[in-house]
This record gives C-alpha cells, sequence and structure tokens, in this order.
C-alpha cells in the first residue's frame, strides 16, 4: 500500500509542477519558495524586501493562473 501511496503523491506532484510550467519566472520562483520554505508570507516580503500585502497578492494571482492552466487542460 505504500508504494500506492506514493505513486498518488508523485503523480499529483507532476500535476501540480505541470500547472506552474506556464506560469511567469517570477511567480514559479515565489511559490517554490513558499514550498520549500513553509516561510509566511510576512517573511517572505521581508526576504524579498516587498510588503506583505504585494506578496500575498502575487501568491494569489499565481494560484489562480496555476488553477485556470489546470481547468484548459
Amino acid at each position: 500500500m505504500a508504494f500506492l501511496r506514493d505513486h498518488e503523491l508523485l503523480e499529483q506532484i507532476r500535476r501540480d509542477a505541470a500547472d506552474i510550467e506556464g506560469l511567469s519566472a517570477e511567480d514559479r520562483f515565489l511559490f517554490e519558495l513558499k514550498v520549500r520554505t513553509d516561510a509566511t508570507t510576512a517573511r517572505l516580503a521581508a526576504w524579498l524586501g516587498v510588503g506583505r500585502a504585494a506578496v500575498d497578492s502575487k501568491l494569489r494571482r499565481a494560484a489562480e493562473r496555476a488553477r485556470a492552466q489546470r481547468m484548459n487542460r
């Protein structure tokens, strides 16, 4: 059963990666930074030297674009 769970997880990761593949390099970078570090929006904003609202807005717009790409497939 563990193999099946691992396989399902890998397939989900592949689908998610395909969703962000069409995003801009900046959006992809922000998504990857968020996922890899599990940082809060405030922490990301501090690292990037921008406001928290700007990071939140960029993440939301990128997520919307990723969802739209998934729906178009």
